[in-house]
């Protein structure tokens, strides 16, 4: 896979090559979707885990989600989730500032023909 820096020429004067950002872009999309549903599935199943850890346990509600939520296995799903999250929004960031920095590059190419015109 070619790097975002070749497709956009890595800050020189250069074409674009749309074909390759195109494919630079479709392959980050498809990192962003997959780390997005990967973290919403940490997070759906966040309750379906703290319910499993408290139907084994006696005491009030309160108590039982209290010792729940103290165990290692809680503590683990909860730290998987946020990093989860977090690839999730570096991904979806690497796509927007992708897009910003096609929108600029085909801007700054628009600018150099109106100037030799």
């Amino acid at each position: 896979m070619a790097h975002i820096h070749d497709l956009y020429g890595g800050g020189r004067a250069g074409p674009l090559d749309p074909d390759a950002a195109f494919t630079e872009m479709e392959a980050a999309a498809d990192e962003w979707t997959d780390a997005e549903a990967a973290a919403a599935l940490l997070e759906e199943t966040k309750h379906v885990l703290l319910a499993q850890l408290m139907s084994g346990q006696d005491g009030s509600i309160s108590s039982r989600e209290m010792h729940a939520k103290a165990t290692s296995s809680y503590d683990l799903h909860v730290r998987g989730m946020v990093e989860a999250r977090r690839k999730a929004n570096r991904a979806k960031a690497r796509l927007q500032n992708m897009k910003a920095r096609q929108e600029a590059r085909r801007t700054a190419e628009v600018s150099a023909r109106v100037a030799i015109s």
